[in-house]
């Protein structure tokens, strides 16, 4: 009998025991991804919300009804507690489940279908909710679906579909006097917010742990706030002093509130404030009939980094206008604009000022174009004693040019005067001179109101305005706009 020599028998050994290491390892597959149940929605959220009608009014689901939506708000910072938000193309919906850890099974873009039969739809502080009908202190309200029975009425579809994001442009669209308003639990961005004080953490970090407000706004001043439980995991994190976007959940709270408008955050990372604070920052100059020709009829928000600059034409001392008020002109013959702070201003007739409007609001207060709830340090002086030569033209001229030259320094000839209250400056007087007619409005708070007008004058230089359909002039002061 031949032996094998030693190397010749270890190399065998090795390769018989490479072949049988593979000849017993098993192939494991990974875990088929989760697909969507053989259901099928029968009503939309929308459909379902519409069954609560009457606040506060429990409606029990008696007929087989299923909606289906995707999950867009869960538990997993702890700002919210046993619920999960689920919205679809209609709207959104809170749907009550008492179970902790929701997020583990309902992921953020996890798709969910609902067996809403036996269930019921009431609401809390005007957001309608979707749980089980019970007995508290033997009074029926609405709790959230046992945890014994969640995998009975909620079941998981597919993961990672698309959350759809809702962009708001002003506040005041959001609507808060609706229970059936489809953006009410919804996930919708704000753009160039601001929290009003960065000295604070986004809710109680004390031992109470209470669900607290903190304030944001925009730099035109419209706020709203941010509402978070104390037991969330950010709670004790101080807000960022920068400026930028966020999303949120919209939601109302309490209705007989002023201040019903909330937010709810899922967590931080929604919060995307890293931008400069309105009025700081590097800013581009614009023309302000540039800025002008932003607005088309309905509000608009003036994009971010812009800034004009002009002389101030409009005269606080002699209160005939607004103390958070100014009309600003940019130059001779050049476009002009009212400019309206968050307080009064300290600024002067011909004042040459810079004001920073990134993301304030355009719009028309009584049919005149204004920049709207500035802060006052979004403005600077750049210079004192500046003037603009008036524009000298006819009533008819400015008649048909109203619109263009709205909110510049304009100077009339020959003119007679009439109407207005006992002949004196307070209220509407007529000018009547070379084609046609133009009010001189004054306020009743100015200090000239009391005074007489002449019959005819030589001149009146002011600047030019609207009130609904009515084209007007106001005078600074008669001294020196009004030469007989």
């Amino acid at each position: 009998m031949k032996h094998l020599k030693p190397g010749l028998f270890y190399f065998l050994l090795l390769i018989s025991g490479i072949g049988l290491f593979f000849s017993c390892k098993k192939t494991f597959d990974e875990p088929a991804l989760p697909k969507d149940p053989d259901l099928k929605a029968t009503h939309t959220i929308a459909q379902l919300k519409a069954i609560h009608v009457e606040p506060g009014v429990l409606d029990s689901i008696q007929e087989d009804m299923i909606v289906s939506g995707v999950v867009i708000a869960n538990d997993k910072s702890g700002n919210l507690y046993k619920q999960i938000y689920i919205q679809d193309e209609t709207g959104a919906l809170q749907l009550m489940l008492d179970a902790s850890g929701l997020y583990n099974s309902f992921p953020v873009g996890r798709k969910v279908f609902v067996k809403c039969k036996g269930m019921c739809v009431s609401d809390y502080g005007g957001m309608i909710q979707l749980g089980v009908k019970a007995l508290t202190g033997g009074t029926p309200s609405i709790q959230a679906v046992a945890s014994n029975l969640i995998s009975e009425k909620v079941i998981g579809g597919s993961l990672n579909n698309p959350v759809k994001i809702t962009e708001v442009n002003e506040i005041r669209d959001l609507v808060d006097n609706d229970m059936q308003d489809p953006l009410l639990g919804n996930l919708i961005q704000l753009k160039d917010f601001q929290f009003e004080d960065t000295t604070k953490t986004y809710s109680d970090t004390s031992a109470y742990k209470q669900t607290e407000n903190v304030l944001i706004k925009n730099c035109g001043g419209a706020k709203i706030n941010i509402r978070t439980s104390g037991y969330s995991n950010f709670s004790g994190v101080r807000v960022p002093s920068g400026n930028g976007n966020l999303v949120a959940i919209y939601t109302v709270y309490m209705p007989t509130r002023s201040d019903k408008k909330q937010l709810i955050l899922r967590d931080t990372s929604d919060v995307q404030f890293k931008g400069f604070r309105c009025g700081s920052g590097p800013t581009t100059t614009k023309d302000i009939a540039e800025v002008r020709q932003l607005f088309s009829g309905a509000p608009v928000t003036v994009t971010a980094g812009t800034s004009i600059t002009g002389i101030v034409i409009s005269d606080k001392s002699t209160a005939n206008i607004n103390a958070q008020n100014l009309v600003l002109q940019q130059g001779n013959d050049k476009a002009g604009i009212v400019v309206r702070f968050t307080a009064a201003h300290n600024f002067d007739l011909g004042d040459s000022i810079r004001v920073n409007v990134s993301g304030v609001s355009l719009s028309e207060f009584n049919s005149t174009l204004q920049v709207s709830n500035i802060p006052l340090e979004n403005a600077t002086l750049i210079v004192k004693g500046k003037s603009i030569t008036p524009r000298v033209a006819t009533i008819q001229e400015i008649n048909t040019n109203f619109e263009t030259w709205e909110s510049t320094l304009v100077k009339i000839a020959d003119l007679q005067l009439s109407g207005g209250s006992a002949g004196k400056y307070s209220g509407s007087v007529t000018l009547t001179g070379t084609g046609g007619t133009l009010v001189m409005f004054t306020a009743t708070a100015a200090t000239f109101s009391s005074q007489s007008y002449p019959a005819s004058v030589k001149s009146i230089t002011g600047y030019l305005s609207q009130f609904k359909t009515t084209k007007q002039i106001g005078i600074r002061n008669p001294a020196t706009d009004v030469v007989q």
